[in-house]
């Protein structure tokens, strides 16, 4: 996805659907890549982190093995 540069709030939140707790994790990747999330889930199943772009293509890689989810950029200032 392309992201304008920016102070940017990333909102998530994660249901397990499996029978054990799952490790969610979730990276933003552009010229690095950025860890944004690392939790277990059913334990924290929402939450929110922080990120700054200097604007570009990004890819939003999720790593779950038994989750559903949504996630949402707000962005916050320039």
């Amino acid at each position: 996805m392309d992201i304008p540069p920016g102070s940017y709030r990333v909102s998530w939140q994660a249901t397990d659907t499996g029978p054990y707790s799952d490790n969610f994790v979730v990276y933003v990747q552009g010229q690095s890549k950025n860890l944004l999330v690392n939790v277990v889930i059913p334990a924290t199943p929402k939450g929110e982190a922080l990120f700054t772009s200097g604007g570009g293509s990004f890819i939003v890689d999720v790593e779950t093995s038994s989750a559903t989810w949504t996630i949402t950029f707000t962005w916050l200032s320039a």
